[in-house]
């Protein structure tokens, strides 16, 4: 137990801390090309991480240049069509 400033606190196990730490993000569902199934197993395999792992890196690390002035190719296609 955990006392601090008069209160009593228990642990959590680390079970308890997993399911509060999932329920607390959301779910993203893609559907890729076979290929690039394939080549994401491979690196995941290579580099002893899971694909989900890749995943959310990769999200990640698009989310941290959207102020730069990101431009998608797909962006620049809907753009084209609209003309």
């Amino acid at each position: 137990m955990l006392t601090g400033l008069g209160e009593e606190r228990t642990l959590q196990s680390a079970a308890e801390c997993s399911r509060i730490a999932v329920a607390a993000k959301q779910r993203l569902t893609v559907n890729i090309e076979p290929a690039e199934y394939d080549a994401l197993q491979r690196l995941a395999k290579h580099h002893n991480v899971s694909m989900a792992w890749l995943a959310r890196q990769a999200i990640v690390w698009l989310l941290e240049r959207d102020g730069r002035q990101l431009e998608l190719p797909f962006a620049r296609d809907l753009e084209r069509s609209d003309v």
